[in-house]
């Protein structure tokens, strides 16, 4: 009661930014409780469990946070904003959740997806007392759907081709020359369901390249 009345804004805003997020998810509960669980958070080091797949949060004994990364067992120092800790992490575990493979190559419409991704990076930069390390991990997918939006006829088509991409090529944004070569890979559907000329696909995909080897 004394959250509600001293952050009732922010609560309200974070309640909408996980409604955003369990739209994603097919308002599957199961999912939704995981993000927010009590074994995201950890007491004791000796009980934290390995190589799990959602960023946990770890208090040592000298009171200070530490995180562990999804699919890691190095425990790195939490940068700890002005808000609580454990909502810090399950915002962090909500961005991670989102932008996973399995979400996405799931999508029918990506007009849909694209906005629900920008409502929740509003959403959460409109937070004062959170900072959320990880959201960065957003943006580039919401320019890669904007673009194929933007330049396509048939975006959806060309959209399940570049899933159909990533599918076979899983680390494709692991390196300068992969990301290279999956722009070249876009520049061509684009160029095969586009009434832009060449020379406006080209300046739009410089500008994504770029972001992506700036953002992953």
């Amino acid at each position: 009661m004394k959250y509600f009345l001293v952050y009732r804004t922010e609560l309200l805003q974070l309640l909408q930014i996980f409604e955003n997020g369990a739209c994603l998810l097919n308002n599957d509960k199961y999912a939704m409780m995981s993000l927010i669980d009590e074994s995201n958070f950890v007491i004791e080091e000796k009980n934290v469990a390995e190589q799990r797949n959602l960023f946990t949060l770890v208090l040592g004994d000298d009171n200070q946070y530490n995180q562990i990364s999804p699919q890691s067992s190095e425990k790195i120092l939490f940068d700890q904003s002005d808000g609580d800790p454990l909502i810090e992490n399950s915002l962090m575990n909500l961005i991670h959740t989102i932008t996973h493979f399995n979400i996405i190559q799931n999508c029918n419409d990506i007009t849909n997806l694209s906005t629900i991704y920008n409502r929740i990076v509003q959403s959460i930069k409109s937070l004062d007392r959170y900072s959320v390390n990880n959201l960065e991990e957003l943006q580039p997918l919401i320019s890669l759907l904007q673009v194929i939006e933007m330049l396509t006829n048939n975006p959806l088509k060309t959209f399940r081709s570049v899933i159909r991409y990533i599918s076979t090529n899983i680390n494709i944004f692991q390196s300068c020359q992969l990301i290279h070569e999956f722009i070249q890979f876009l520049r061509g559907e684009i160029y095969q369901d586009s009434d832009r000329d060449d020379q406006s696909i080209d300046r739009t995909l410089t500008k994504l390249e770029a972001e992506l080897l700036r953002n992953w």
